[in-house]
């Protein structure tokens, strides 16, 4: 005959459940059955560690596939099986779409009007995107680092949200700590002409020579392959790397045409090519006209790499 529990030892079973005791050392400690706890709970509405769980990852889910996260990357970080993740995601509604890489078939050129903002992305592509041999629609655009910034192109594109997420290879993880990238392809035969027109070629880095440049484009190329360092306290060096001689030569002497010193540097190792600025007066005048359009019509940028100009600037970064 089953063990009769008074009201207090209930209370005591639920409150231990709660904790997060399991079933099996709640019914050793009362000596009862599993069968006997399980029916506490479910006179008491309680649920089980299971549905607890699946509750926690679903939402989890949701949460990061909202954000562009692939099933994949889901699946890794909730330490789940990636076929449960999609069937938790068609749960919480969603349609689950499958691939490495998410693609979107825009029909528009995504660069017109050729405002400010299309010029950052035209420079931003140039550096951190491609135009794949495979095909004769495809746009690509990369990063280690920044994948909320791949969300603002996608907004601004007018693609549907998604990423897709690789892992790279053997020592090749990005500065971060983290060992993943992320990328976003559409396929637009009328922005991929355009950019073609535009100096573009596929698989473009040794080759790149932009129709002209535009500080709009340079700033995106910065955002995507230069970087800003901290030389002393009151002095930063502005470095644009590239692998094309011909995009190299053509930025130095855009520069020049403002008046802000620059020198060019190149490693036979690596095959790429430096532009420094490092004179205090040349910075600033970069940082003026990098940055002139984003006050006025609230452009794209990084703002982790401009709030690092804040040490040789005369005044606040706003």
């Amino acid at each position: 005959m089953p063990k009769k529990l008074t009201e207090e030892e209930v209370n005591k079973i639920i409150n231990l459940y709660n904790l997060g005791v399991r079933d099996k050392v709640i019914a050793e400690k009362f000596n009862i059955t599993r069968t006997r706890v399980c029916q506490i709970k479910k006179e008491n509405n309680l649920k089980s560690q299971y549905e607890i769980e699946k509750e926690e990852i679903i939402k989890k889910a949701t949460q990061m596939y909202e954000q562009g996260y692939s099933v994949t990357e889901i699946g890794k970080q909730t330490s789940t099986n990636r076929d449960t993740i999609s069937k938790y995601l068609k749960i919480a509604g969603f349609t689950v779409k499958h691939g490495s890489v998410i693609r979107q078939k825009i029909k528009s050129n995504i660069f017109e009007p050729f405002d400010s903002k299309a010029q950052y992305w035209l420079g931003f592509l140039a550096a951190d995107g491609n135009l794949p041999k495979s095909s004769s629609t495809s746009i690509g655009i990369c990063t280690g680092v920044d994948p909320l910034h791949i969300h603002s192109f996608i907004d601004w594109a007018g693609a549907h949200k998604g990423l897709g997420t690789y892992q790279y290879n053997g020592k090749n993880t990005v500065k971060n700590g983290s060992n993943y990238y992320y990328s976003k392809r559409i396929n637009s035969k009328e922005s991929r002409d355009f950019l073609i027109d535009f100096g573009f070629t596929p698989n473009k880095s040794k080759t790149l020579k932009l129709k002209y440049i535009t500080f709009p484009i340079l700033r995106g190329i910065i955002d995507g392959d230069g970087s800003v360092k901290h030389v002393s306290k009151n002095s930063v060096c502005v470095v644009v790397y590239s692998a094309s001689p011909y995009l190299s030569q053509q930025i130095s002497e855009f520069l020049s045409e403002y008046s802000i010193e620059n020198k060019v540097y190149s490693s036979s190792k690596n095959e790429m090519y430096y532009i420094h600025i490092e004179r205090k007066n040349s910075v600033i005048k970069l940082y003026e006209r990098l940055y002139e359009d984003c006050m006025k019509e609230h452009g794209y940028y990084l703002s982790r790499k401009r709030n690092k100009f804040s040490p040789v600037l005369p005044y606040d970064i706003v």
